[in-house]
This record gives structure tokens, C-alpha cells and sequence, in this order.
């Protein structure tokens, strides 16, 4: 087998391993998405986009899922639509796909110290992790 054919087989192999390889990615999910099921695969990333306003004291809590197949990844992010004092804007939360599982992930929008007051939104998505 000639050096240069030898070569082109050696670098065809190593595309097609890397065809087959899947890296992680991340999937948003937003209000219209609520009641949706979501399927990940495990180390993807999942980005729930939801408004919100922090000024008004109400924030995006989780409230069930179980942390074995998806668990928080870092801390809220709290993109404005304004630069005005107290203007709303969007709440991303960023979840990651520990590992195989169906579940609910469920998000409450309230003020945390309110406790016994019902909360003003609630967010639920089936997730199923492979």
C-alpha cells in the first residue's frame, strides 16, 4: 500500500470516528415550551429562557426534578429589556443533563419570602435524558 493511500484511509478513519462522536449541546426552552417534552442526551445543557423582574422581589425557583438526571449548572442570568431602573427582562437558568431519566422539572415564579402565598407562575417541562 502506497504511503499516500495509506494516509487518506488514516485520515477518512479519523472523520468518520469524529462523525460519530456527539458532543454535548445546549437546548432553550421558553414559556410557548411549557408541558413540552425535552430530549437530551447526557452532558447537554439545558437553558430555561423565562421573564422575569427581580426588582418586584418575585424569582424563578426550582421546586422538583431530580438532581440524578438534571441538575442546576451555574447561577441564574437576568438579561433587562431596558437599560430603565426596574425594567423586566428575561431570567435564563441553566440546567445540565446529569444522567438517564424521565422527569418534571417544575419552576416556580414567586417572592421567596412569602411563603404562604401561592406563587404568580408555575413552569413544568418533561425532561428525558439518554
Amino acid at each position: 500500500m502506497s504511503r499516500l493511500l495509506l494516509q487518506c484511509v488514516i485520515a477518512a478513519s479519523l472523520v468518520l470516528a469524529a462523525c460519530g462522536a456527539q458532543s454535548p449541546h445546549t437546548v432553550r426552552v421558553r414559556e410557548q415550551d411549557a408541558g413540552r417534552t425535552v430530549a437530551l442526551r447526557r452532558g447537554d445543557r439545558l437553558a430555561v429562557v423565562l421573564e422575569g423582574n427581580p426588582t418586584t422581589g418575585y424569582a424563578w425557583e426550582q421546586i422538583a426534578g431530580d438532581a440524578a438526571v438534571i441538575e442546576p449548572a451555574g447561577e441564574p442570568a437576568i438579561t433587562p429589556n431596558s437599560g430603565a431602573l426596574g425594567a423586566s427582562g428575561v431570567v435564563t437558568m441553566p440546567f445540565l443533563a446529569a444522567g438517564a431519566g424521565r422527569i418534571t422539572l417544575t419552576l416556580i415564579y414567586h417572592r421567596t419570602f412569602e411563603p404562604k402565598v401561592p406563587p404568580l407562575k408555575t413552569y413544568t417541562v418533561e425532561i428525558v435524558v439518554a
